[in-house]
């Protein structure tokens, strides 16, 4: 079997920032990376792993759609969004992960078994015992 990778469609919605003049201020930075496969190529995996990073700050919403099926990945119903990379462009550290979601429910790690692990999957991950660990979020 062949399955075409052009079956995928990314649609991202935002809010547009127009100043005075009538121009768009900025449009969102959409970055497909490894191990996304090439635009037009051809697999005969069953599946595909696709990385994209999105810029935007007044994002909306973020849909792909798959063999003419929706997928929400992100959108207002989203209550929570840890991603777990420690990244220090968002604030993060070791105790600290940011909320992704515009709910801003920014967590603290405590225990003294929890960790953050660089070798997670995609680029981190978190460490817990299952008894005295947890992330909490900030009041």
């Amino acid at each position: 079997m062949n399955n075409k990778c052009p079956f995928l469609t990314l649609i991202v919605t935002f809010i547009m920032l127009v100043n005075t003049d009538g121009f768009v201020s900025a449009l969102p930075l959409i970055n497909f990376t490894l191990p996304t496969p090439e635009s037009g190529s051809s697999t005969t995996n069953t599946s595909l792993e696709i990385n994209v990073s999105i810029v935007e700050s007044n994002l909306n919403s973020v849909i792909y759609n798959w063999n003419n099926i929706n997928y929400t990945l992100y959108n207002d119903s989203l209550v929570l969004m840890y991603n777990f990379e420690n990244l220090s462009a968002l604030g993060e550290n070791s105790t600290y992960i940011a909320d992704l979601s515009k709910n801003s429910y920014n967590g603290t790690v405590s225990g003294s078994t929890a960790f953050w692990n660089s070798s997670g999957k995609y680029g981190g991950s978190y460490q817990f015992s299952l008894t005295t660990s947890t992330i909490g979020k900030i009041s």
